[in-house]
């Protein structure tokens, strides 16, 4: 099994974060970059999710990221994405993780 880290985008979709559908909005922002950062890798190392709320209410709409238990407040669809960029990187495929690995034991 792999020990690429596995992480987790979740984004709160509580009814103060919602308001006006913000977090609806942002999660269609939100899920195209995820892909695109996940490329043709199985399973995707990185995950998209929600949750009815993250007790930040007041400082919503929220994301947190895991493993690392950090949370980005006061998203909009403009800023999700330097957010996501910065803080994310791409996941390596499969077939380049094996390259790297056989290169590093016989390297």
């Amino acid at each position: 099994m792999s020990n690429r880290a596995r992480r987790r985008v979740v984004l709160c979709r509580g009814e103060y974060c919602n308001l006006g559908r913000r977090a609806d909005k942002i999660y269609q922002k939100l899920q195209p970059l995820i892909d695109e950062l996940n490329g043709d890798t199985y399973p995707p190392c990185i995950r998209l999710e929600t949750a009815s709320c993250l007790s930040m209410c007041g400082q919503g709409p929220n994301i947190v990221v895991y493993p690392e238990d950090v949370s980005f407040n006061k998203l909009d669809e403009s800023t999700v994405e330097a957010i996501i960029r910065q803080h994310l990187s791409p996941c390596q495929s499969f077939t380049a993780e094996i390259a790297e690995n056989v290169e590093k034991k016989h390297g």
